[in-house]
């Protein structure tokens, strides 16, 4: 069974994606909620909280992980369990289409201009690299980056 991505919806503990009977220590149950968050200038990241089945209504401290620079999204996997998927400057071209083919939905709104001007950056700073003695490889993919983000903004 292919993993389900979710909708991008999910992006504050209101709006969060919620597992209602999920395992607290070895005998109680409670519900976690999952949900991304994003910040600009620092990336998304997964954050959860559950709740506290010893003081009902009552929700633990959120955890929330380590930041992805240009994407993140939250996927079911093949055993129904929340994870997320993340896009950090360290992926490749081909690493940066799967991304987009597979979670590009589940990124939130919010974020999905950084996604594509990261992607257009990449692209431009690998052609550059491909061609002999180009030292400004990294000029290139910062004008692609700027000029996706100028463009997105005038939509």
């Amino acid at each position: 069974m292919p993993n389900t991505v979710l909708p991008n919806t999910h992006i504050s503990a209101d709006t969060a994606y919620v597992v209602a009977d999920y395992p607290f220590g070895f005998k109680l149950r409670c519900q976690m909620r999952y949900w991304i968050e994003y910040k600009p200038g620092m990336g998304f990241r997964l954050v959860m909280q559950s709740s506290n089945p010893k003081r009902p209504g009552t929700w633990n401290k959120p955890k929330a992980g380590t930041y992805s620079k240009f994407g993140a999204a939250l996927y079911l996997d093949e055993n129904e369990h929340v994870k997320c998927a993340g896009l950090t400057e360290y992926a490749s071209v081909a690493e940066i289409e799967a991304f987009i083919e597979r979670y590009f939905d589940g990124v939130p709104a919010a974020g999905q201009q950084v996604t594509k001007a990261w992607y257009a950056a990449k692209q431009a700073y690998e052609v550059r690299q491909l061609r002999p003695m180009d030292q400004n490889a990294a000029a290139y993919a910062r004008k692609a980056f700027v000029e996706t983000l100028a463009e997105e903004d005038r939509k």
